[in-house]
């Protein structure tokens, strides 16, 4: 008698949940959705491409097109943090389910905001592979690719458009000190040119930069983020730090920075790099704005590809 009864009332009340998507989630404030463009806004200059951590977001300057890959977007707002002309936005809602990855594409032909989708092909798992099915496919011999010409012709003599890095990641100089850190931790890198808004070179923040701020210049950066043995700072060293982090990174990058032009050639920026003992060399094109970076790794890689003792 008691289940007739729950069934009866049932019938009258309201559901327990919602049905979604006929009936709207609540989104919270502080929920991350996906990224969208006002292509009316946008300017092209690239900088939302550059800072994409994953490059997930490509640009075709062109067709003034904008394409985003769900697939790649961790929805972190680095974009939104870094566009001059706040043509980028996050807005918190729910990406419609697929079942293929899928590109959004912003077209300044469109409205505000308004993307079409590109499907790419479905995932495939690999199928599982027999001792039959090794047995009958067997690998074919591989041979070594000999290195392209432009490789074998690079040397200390080569010019800096060469040999250099294209793929700069910046910071304008009133970002936080913490915002340049989670860069250097997830990049893996050790420094980061500051630039303007016309991304001209203002100056450079590295790690030893961090640390002597914080107090710990012998230790570096990392060590005192992360301290070995899980020994943790005092109250002190934690409230220097904190205040370290807070801080835009004009207040402490070195500056004003040295760069090289796209024709310097490779030795004068070693004799740059040791004379200044920098670890990287911004490079600057016919207007000053950055182009490319060189570092100790792009020099030994040259180094030992051209067989210099």
């Amino acid at each position: 008698m008691s289940m007739v009864s729950t069934v009866l009332k049932n019938l009258v009340s309201r559901p327990a949940t919602l049905r979604y998507p006929s009936v709207p989630a609540k989104i919270p404030d502080s929920e991350r959705g996906r990224i969208v463009y006002d292509m009316k806004k946008c300017i092209f200059c690239g900088l939302c491409e550059r800072r994409c951590p994953t490059n997930a977001i490509k640009m075709d300057k062109g067709n003034k097109r904008q394409m985003v890959s769900r697939a790649k977007c961790i929805a972190c707002g680095v974009c939104v943090e870094s566009c001059p002309t706040d043509a980028i936005s996050m807005r918190p809602e729910y990406s419609s389910p697929a079942t293929s990855p899928e590109i959004h594409v912003y077209d300044a032909k469109l409205t505000t905001h308004q993307f079409t989708v590109l499907s790419l092909p479905t995932f495939e798992r690999a199928k599982p592979e027999g001792p039959e099915v090794r047995a009958q496919v067997q690998p074919e011999p591989t041979t070594p690719k000999p290195p392209p010409e432009e490789v074998k012709r690079l040397g200390l003599d080569s010019l800096a458009r060469d040999v250099m890095t294209k793929k700069v990641l910046t910071l304008f100089e009133d970002d936080s000190v913490r915002k340049a850190v989670q860069i250097m931790v997830t990049s893996q890198i050790d420094g980061l040119p500051i630039v303007d808004i016309n991304m001209k070179v203002l100056g450079i923040v590295t790690g030893k930069d961090i640390a002597r701020d914080a107090g710990r210049g012998k230790e570096g950066v990392l060590t005192f983020l992360f301290p070995r043995n899980g020994k943790r700072s005092d109250r002190v060293q934690e409230d220097r730090l904190r205040k370290t982090m807070d801080k835009p990174v004009y207040e402490i990058m070195t500056s004003p920075a040295i760069t090289a032009t796209e024709d310097t050639p490779l030795r004068d920026i070693v004799s740059l790099m040791d004379k200044h003992r920098f670890n990287r060399v911004p490079v600057v094109d016919v207007n000053g704005r950055v182009c490319g970076i060189i570092t100790r790794a792009d020099i030994l890689r040259v180094i030992a590809l051209s067989g210099v003792c």
